[in-house]
């Protein structure tokens, strides 16, 4: 199945941690000492950093949170796995892995966080028990004996600025290739859909497939598709403000601040004549209050540890 592109979207920012951060990475060959709880890596550049999985999987579970949905069990001792309900716009988002012949490919991709420049010298005048990251000791407690249990944990310091990247695909089924035989039918009252198919040269289509279709050409049309996938990454990113990226974040881990450069783009007819990527002209006006309300939350508490690393650095 061929889909065609539409156009791509581009939401780039920085995230800051508030507070130390740690996504986990491997242990093996590493000589840390007492440590037992290290940070994932870039293996080129021996710096922490947050993977694009950590960053989508964040968002996803926090946003289907948000709508009550999950999946069936995922094995590995994993109650809930991602929802797989393929009608949901949720899922046509992020994807659903194949099942019976019956996958969805993902509309939004996540590419790893990278230390800026700035943070990265900064960062590299630290002096611990491994480059860049801070260690943390934490005990356990036995509530019988009252006996602790020493553990140290490695963690991406507060005030370390991160560069990200979502790009978001719009994209259609090209008309020729799509017969509908039966319609959608969506109940008001429910949301349940029918079971309508499609014929594409040798496949059918189940409903969701076809809503796709439909909501496609209404992005064509009048950008009402892609308008709805970006207020859900705008929400994804809002609720990570408020949650917590990695682990340990009911410990105060992982509390981050968000600031969005803004929403580019680049369109079918911008790829074939070879022009760059421009600011997203016609955003709901909606959206663009959205991406000031993620820069403005947190502002206060950023300003405040940013303006105390010159006197901490300085203390060295």
């Amino acid at each position: 199945m061929t889909w065609g592109m539409l156009e791509k979207v581009f939401l780039r920012g920085t995230i800051t941690t508030l507070t130390g951060l740690r996504v986990g990475g491997s242990e093996q060959g590493l000589d840390a000492a007492a440590l037992e709880n290290l940070v994932v890596r870039h293996a080129l550049l021996d710096e922490p950093y947050i993977p694009g999985s950590s960053l989508r999987g964040r968002m996803r579970c926090l946003l289907e949170r948000l709508q009550g949905i999950a999946g069936p069990p995922a094995g590995d001792g994993i109650g809930f796995g991602p929802a797989d309900d393929p009608v949901h716009p949720l899922v046509q988002l992020f994807g659903m892995a194949s099942k019976d012949g019956a996958g969805m490919p993902s509309r939004v991709m996540v590419r790893d966080a990278l230390l800026t420049a700035e943070s990265r010298k900064r960062l590299g005048r630290l002096r611990g028990v491994l480059p860049m990251t801070e260690t943390k000791a934490e005990a356990m407690i036995d509530r019988v004996t009252a006996a602790a249990t020493a553990r140290t944990v490695e963690r991406l310091p507060a005030g370390a600025e991160l560069r990200f990247e979502l790009v978001l695909d719009v994209r259609a089924l090209p008309e020729r290739q799509v017969a509908v035989v039966s319609e959608v039918h969506v109940a008001e009252a429910t949301g349940a859909a029918a079971e309508p198919t499609a014929q594409v040269p040798g496949q059918a289509l189940p409903a969701a497939w076809l809503l796709e279709v439909q909501r496609a050409s209404r992005s064509e049309e009048n950008g009402w598709g892609r308008d709805e996938d970006l207020r859900w990454l705008l929400t994804g990113l809002d609720l990570i403000q408020d949650d917590a990226i990695g682990g340990h974040g009911s410990r105060g881990y992982g509390r981050v601040k968000i600031r969005l450069d803004g929403v580019t783009h680049r369109t079918r007819d911008d790829y074939l004549q070879g022009r760059p990527e421009h600011a997203l002209e016609g955003l709901a006006e909606e959206l663009s209050a959205r991406v000031k309300d993620i820069n403005q939350r947190g502002e206060r508490e950023l300003q405040e540890i940013l303006a105390s690393l010159p006197a901490i650095e300085a203390s060295r």
